[in-house]
């Protein structure tokens, strides 16, 4: 059972509508800072928003004023990343590493970005290269091994994941990703030992409860499916999520 397509198609159209509407409230910004920390504070502040345009113009003025400025262009990069338009994210990232080659966020963004336009193994190369720098970056494993997932390299994602799980045992989202992977190997009781590991981890984490209910689906479990299904529906209530609303209601309803 696939999951996670709609789920992604829910979170871009979500992300770009509360980038416009976050846009409207800075229109009115008056702040006027004249240095460049200035400007990528207040940028960063606006993503954080999900006012991605905003933000990226507050970028902008900082490579007016200091083309040489490597976090300028990482920060807009992950702007225009956040808003779909990751063919102008890998300029920037191009550009940030060519003033700053040794920070691995970047290639990670930048493998990612790849990854959405379906550059797989150019990705795989950037990830590598991340953790060549920093060994210790969990978030790096995390995101390899999605990607070697979509590439059905099952078996080195789960080992990328137990990583990141290693490095960092706190985070109920890598707990998620490796549950996925166990689920499209038809590992789905494994698969629900991780996603129980991420509600442990994050009571209010409606991805994980969907993707348990799927999972509990497939061995039989349709009415403990639908109780976990109702739970995420809750969630994404309270999130303003309803698209994902809708799904989870066909779901439940159509059995499937």
């Amino acid at each position: 059972m696939k999951v996670f397509g709609f789920v992604c198609v829910v979170i871009i159209i979500g992300s770009i509508i509360l980038a416009m509407i976050s846009d409207t409230y800075y229109d009115n910004d008056t702040t006027t800072g004249d240095d460049s920390q200035t400007y990528i504070d207040r940028g960063k502040a606006k993503a954080d928003n999900k006012a991605y345009f905003a933000a990226i113009s507050d970028y902008d003025m900082v490579i007016s004023l200091n083309p040489a400025n490597a976090d300028a262009y990482y920060y807009r990069g992950k702007a225009k990343a956040e808003l779909g338009q990751h063919t102008a994210a890998i300029v920037d990232f191009n550009k940030a590493i060519g003033l700053d080659p040794n920070a691995a966020y970047v290639y990670d963004r930048r493998g990612w970005s790849k990854f959405e336009l379906g550059r797989h193994t150019p990705a795989i190369v950037d990830f590598n290269k991340a953790v060549s720098l920093d060994s210790n970056a969990a978030y790096v494993y995390s995101n390899r091994g999605r990607v070697r997932a979509a590439m059905k390299q099952y078996a080195a994602a789960i080992a990328d994941h137990d990583k990141a799980i290693q490095i960092n045992p706190d985070n109920g989202r890598f707990y998620v990703y490796r549950g996925q992977v166990k689920a499209e190997l038809g590992q789905h009781f494994a698969a629900i030992t991780d996603y129980d590991a991420a509600i442990r981890i994050n009571s209010a984490d409606m991805y994980a409860y969907v993707c348990r209910g799927f999972a509990k689906r497939e061995i039989g479990g349709y009415p403990q499916g639908n109780e976990d299904f109702q739970k995420g529906y809750e969630l994404a209530e309270a999130m303003g999520n309803g698209e994902l609303q809708l799904h989870l209601l066909d779901a439940m309803m159509s059995g499937r």
